[in-house]
């Protein structure tokens, strides 16, 4: 059972767009851009070249650039204000609700869908007829459904 999509969004620290904006997409020329690069290269969406490929716009080079081989540290560095990353929706989803974390193009048009690419739940036959399993199962469908809401934050 698919739980949600994934969509990729630029992201950053609230500090860090308070002393410049950041309104469009140009603007992301005065700023630190922070890459994820994985080397088994198993997340190619997750990188600016596509997202400014997807978004039909001419790639702009940032103030500099910053390379991480793991998300959660391309994503430390963006909470610290050590630049702008792209943000895996709805994986950082608690971040921008309270704040850590700002969508600094405003909204989703900027955001963009990887794909095919999908959290899934998946149970065997066997495990699907125990009580504690469909228990969970269910609690799992429903926070998948509660993180895909459209709310203020996202």
């Amino acid at each position: 059972m698919k739980l949600f999509g994934e969509r990729v969004v630029p992201v950053c620290s609230p500090g860090l767009i308070a002393k410049r904006p950041l309104d469009k997409p140009e603007d992301l020329r005065d700023f630190v851009l922070l890459h994820f690069e994985d080397s088994a290269q198993a997340t190619p969406w997750i990188s600016w070249e596509v997202w400014f490929e997807v978004m039909k716009m001419k790639p702009v080079s940032g103030r500099g650039v910053l390379r991480f081989s793991h998300y959660d540290q391309l994503v430390r560095a963006a909470v610290n204000g050590q630049g702008v990353a792209l943000g895996r929706l709805p994986l950082i989803a608690g971040l921008l609700q309270d704040g850590t974390l700002v969508m600094p193009l405003r909204g989703l048009r900027f955001a963009t869908t990887a794909a095919d690419r999908a959290y899934w739940l998946i149970v065997s036959q066997a495990a699907a007829a125990r009580s504690e399993v469909q228990t969970f199962a269910q609690w799992l469908r429903g926070q998948a459904t509660a993180m895909a809401q459209p709310n203020s934050a996202v």
